[in-house]
């Protein structure tokens, strides 16, 4: 889990940097390395070609405030269930890190037509 603890401790650096940029390209690689240790090349491929419009989503994602702090909380969360060797416990975080980031870009888009209507 030394890969992973860090980049949990590279994001921390950034997000208190304010380097939303940085924040976001290592969110891809800690889900990058999950997704190569699952053993599962579809998933990380589709990761792999995706790259540019999760870069873009997180972005926009981050704009939210506090979420960059909910995104290490949540990333947290996962390793401590796996170091737990709680597969389980680590699917149903992960789960719930991208459920709560598509809910904040939702939530956004919503806001911003809201606005401008």
């Amino acid at each position: 889990m030394t890969e992973l603890d860090s980049l949990i401790k590279k994001q921390k650096a950034e997000a208190a940097g304010n380097d939303n940029e940085a924040f976001i390209e290592t969110d891809r690689e800690f889900h990058v390395f999950l997704a190569s240790r699952m053993d599962n090349q579809r998933l990380e491929s589709i990761l792999q070609n995706l790259r540019d419009q999760i870069h873009l989503m997180g972005i926009y994602a981050l704009k939210n405030t506090g979420r960059t702090e909910q995104v290490l909380a949540e990333h947290i969360e996962i390793l401590k269930a796996l170091k737990e060797g709680d597969a389980r416990k680590a699917q149903k975080a992960m789960i719930r890190h991208l459920k709560n980031t598509e809910s904040t870009i939702v939530d956004m888009i919503r806001e911003e037509k809201q606005e401008r209507d």
